[in-house]
């Protein structure tokens, strides 16, 4: 591997710790530098520089949905490239398969929810299905809303004027 593209383990020489979390966190780094449009590390220029930032700086969370914010990304791949991108191995996809099942959770919407926004993207993607396969059913909520907007404003003007 590239110094750019090595796990911790294995930019310290830990040769006996790699396994296929190893190969995951690689990968990660290429989902991040794909998906954010930047390498995370690459203010590193010099081959020891990239070593020694593998070696001893994780990736923020902060600065990953930072980039991933400003490139467009959405959070459920931040959240996805995340995971692959932890510094200790047991918290990584134990294989590249495990990874890419999780990768095909985020691609059909069914990834699990870790903070607000995909909180959020979940319910807006489940009602933008729900639209699709049932648009009479949310015209006839938009109705019943509108209604019970209407009829509550009648309410208040009726009290008002008493």
């Amino acid at each position: 591997n590239s110094p750019a593209y090595m796990a911790p383990e294995q930019a310290a020489g830990r040769l006996d710790a790699m396994d296929a979390r190893s190969d995951v966190y690689s990968l990660a780094l290429n989902f991040y530098e794909f998906l954010a449009l930047r390498h995370p590390r690459e203010e590193h220029k010099t081959m020891p520089g990239m070593l020694a930032a593998a070696v001893s700086e994780q990736i923020s969370k902060t600065q990953l949905f930072a980039d991933f914010t400003r490139a467009g990304a959405p959070a459920a791949f931040a959240h996805f490239v995340k995971h692959g991108l932890a510094r200790d191995p047991a918290q990584r996809y134990p294989s590249v398969r495990a990874m890419r099942e999780r990768l095909e959770l985020v691609r059909d919407g069914k990834a699990p929810i870790e903070c607000p926004i995909t909180f959020t993207q979940r319910v807006l993607d489940g009602a933008a299905r729900g639209a699709n396969h049932h648009p009479f059913a949310l015209i006839a909520a938009y109705a019943i809303g509108a209604l019970a907007v209407l009829g509550g404003a009648a309410a208040l003007l009726i009290q008002h004027a008493r």
